[in-house]
């Protein structure tokens, strides 16, 4: 494995276990770790404009925004467990979305 790949895998999987955390609700590891991995490579695929295989300054800003976009779909998709495509009240606090990161507001704001 080269060494870009491995920085690639690295960044992306840095980035992804951020972004979506303990907001999502209960997955087996290795579910999670393959959702991850696929939202990044899309991600990763996404962003890189010219084909180059690398992801420039410019690119990788916006790699983090195509990822976040992707995990934040992901996690949608998991709280809304009755595919209403809407959250309800329930779905979130079934999903631990209050008190993620320690704080009963999310870390976001009061909801």
């Amino acid at each position: 494995m080269g060494k870009r790949s491995i920085a690639r895998g690295a960044a992306a999987a840095v980035l992804a276990f951020a972004t979506i955390g303990a907001g999502a609700p209960a997955m087996a590891d290795g579910d999670r770790a393959a959702a991850f991995k696929a939202a990044a490579s899309a991600a990763f695929a996404e962003a890189d404009a010219d084909g180059s295989g690398e992801l420039s300054p410019a690119e990788f800003q916006n790699f983090r925004q195509i990822l976040r976009t992707k995990l934040e779909t992901l996690r949608f998709q998991k709280l809304d467990t009755d595919g209403s495509g809407g959250l309800s009240q329930a779905e979130l606090a079934a999903g631990r979305w209050h008190g993620r990161r320690g704080g009963g507001d999310g870390g976001h704001g009061e909801m």
